[in-house]
């Protein structure tokens, strides 16, 4: 077996007979899923390996890529995802749209990064926000983003054929001047960049576009 180490969130624990788990992480090298013996019945790793911080996992991995959990250490803590129901809550949604969008295993070291810095400045105060950035990043790695420069022309999303346009279609979503300044912003925006130019909207601004994502997510997911 070849011994292996790397970076991970989790995002799913799996209960299995004899106090058995799955976990499956996303890291650099993409989502996968890593057999851990005896985990519910280790406290200390069940405190260890949890949701909202950052680990750095070694396990061990055989020729037909089952993978099993050898030792995990936090690295960093998401704290911002602490002591807020709203917060908690969030913090296990994008858990789940990140199961959902990524496939498998295959190198994504720079998206990876990019998320891990989202998760490390999440603050419930500025949840809105936050959440509006969080989620395109996530539709634009998924490829099903708009892909627009010219934030002066009318944007539309057309549910019932899932595709952004220029002009008026049959049961489109029309975007808001401001609702199209925050996807451009956000569509080309790094995390950096975002915050610190987090303050110069308002949480109401970002209302609009943050109902536009759930319709397309809804339609995606």
């Amino acid at each position: 077996m070849l011994e292996k180490k790397t970076h991970a969130l989790l995002l799913r624990k799996i209960p299995l007979s004899n106090d058995d788990s799955l976990l499956e992480f996303f890291t650099p090298f993409g989502k996968f899923l890593v057999f851990a013996r005896k985990f519910q019945n280790s406290k200390k790793r069940a405190r260890e390996v949890d949701f909202f911080r950052l680990l750095e996992i070694e396990f061990l991995e055989s020729r037909t890529k089952k993978k099993f959990l050898k030792k995990a250490v936090a690295i960093s803590f998401f704290h911002g995802f602490e002591g807020n129901y709203l917060a908690t809550n969030s913090g296990f949604k994008w858990c789940e749209r990140i199961e959902k969008a990524i496939s498998g295993e295959k190198p994504i070291p720079e998206f990876f990064h990019k998320i891990v810095q989202i998760f490390a400045r999440f603050d419930h105060k500025n949840f809105t926000k936050i959440d509006v950035f969080f989620r395109i990043k996530l539709l634009i790695f998924a490829g099903t983003f708009c892909k627009f420069d010219e934030i002066h022309k009318n944007l539309f999303f057309d549910k019932n054929h899932f595709r952004f346009f220029q002009k008026v279609a049959t049961g489109e979503r029309k975007f808001s001047k401001i609702s199209r300044e925050i996807l451009e912003f956000c569509h080309h925006a790094t995390p950096i960049e975002f915050f610190q130019k987090i303050d110069n909207f308002s949480d109401n601004n970002f209302e609009e576009t943050r109902s536009i994502l759930s319709e397309i997510e809804n339609e995606f997911f």
